[in-house]
């Protein structure tokens, strides 16, 4: 089996070193989790909140997946890798009417190739974006958000790991980068207000935010088959921008207005807006099990994979979710 974009697949727990007895793997897995908390820019923790509103936020996210050696060179490997990751966001606000849940529909089309060894490897790939798009509808019953499951954009990823075994022992470091490329977004939004009656077509331009991942881990096999171990991981976010947003309705004149609303930071568009630089240092303990008669491997992590990077109990942070409660699962198979 081989490792398959780094950083997602190794903290699943479903990297397996090359051998020479499978030529590929597939996979699965699934994380859930809870945020209801967020740093603020001065690194302290503040309620989570949905338009101003405490609120808290339940994510999940699955992915399957394969990976194919092409070429193998001894020990070393040139492989090739996919995976379809599908997820949701759900907000539940402490009260109000408001309902703001994405669904679970598919996020991503992940592309990659890379090259391993038993000690190191990198790769680079590609994030298709096939998330859920953005509809808010206000009723005079409530408001109902269709968020979207996904930043809407494209990316490039890139990154490696070397790894070092030291008898049971198992030690490794790696970092990943994730280029999202700008695109055009368009929104609907149907409002009752008194002010702003009707329904409108909100069109922007966006530039989400870049990730940079560093993480280092040791592992420790308390027996052959079964490996504990702690991952520290280090996410930097660099900030996002939205651009060129216009307005369109049936009355110019309030079209306007809701525009010079939205650019003053009334701002209906949850999950598209210009995101700030931000920062989070966190723990991801995990424990794997590898079958000594079948190619097979299971995994449980203390940590939450969002569209990007897992997110496990965080120390501290700036502009960033805190992590607390979540956990993935994940079962490889090697042919």
């Amino acid at each position: 089996m081989i490792r398959a974009l780094s950083l997602t697949l190794l903290a699943a727990g479903l990297a397996v070193s090359a051998s020479a007895q499978t030529r590929g793997s597939v996979w699965a897995n699934y994380s859930w989790g809870k945020i209801t908390h967020n740093y603020n820019a001065e690194g302290d923790t503040v309620t989570y909140r949905a338009s101003g509103i405490p609120a808290e936020a339940i994510v999940q996210r699955a992915a399957l997946g394969a990976s194919y050696n092409v070429m193998q060179l001894g020990e070393a490997s040139v492989y090739v890798a996919g995976e379809l990751a599908l997820a949701s966001l759900a907000v539940n606000p402490s009260y109000g009417t408001t309902t703001l849940e994405s669904g679970f529909k598919p996020q991503s089309l992940n592309l990659a190739a890379g090259y391993t060894t038993p000690m190191y490897g990198f790769y680079a790939g590609f994030m298709a974006d096939i998330g859920s798009d953005l509809n808010v509808n206000a009723q005079a019953t409530g408001t109902t958000v269709d968020l979207p499951n996904s930043d809407g954009a494209h990316a490039v990823v890139l990154g490696g790991h070397v790894s070092y075994p030291m008898g049971a022992l198992q030690l490794g470091v790696g970092a990943d980068y994730f280029l999202t490329l700008q695109s055009s977004e368009t929104a609907s939004l149907t409002t009752v207000s008194p002010a702003l009656a009707g329904t409108y077509t909100i069109s922007y331009d966006q530039d989400p935010a870049d990730y940079l991942s560093l993480h280092a881990h040791v592992g420790y096999h308390v027996i052959p088959s079964v490996e504990v171990g702690l991952k520290v991981a280090y996410l930097n976010r660099m900030a996002g921008s939205v651009e060129n947003l216009t307005v369109e309705g049936d009355d110019p004149v309030k079209s306007a207005v809701l525009g010079a609303a939205i650019r003053a930071g009334l701002n209906p568009l949850p999950g598209r807006t210009a995101e700030e630089d931000g920062n989070a240092l966190g723990l991801i303990p995990y424990l794997t099990y590898t079958s000594a008669s079948l190619p097979i491997k299971l995994s449980l992590l203390a940590s939450t994979t969002r569209e990007y990077e897992p997110y496990g109990f965080t120390l501290r942070g700036q502009n960033m979710p805190v992590g607390r409660t979540g956990f993935t699962v994940g079962l490889a198979y090697g042919f």
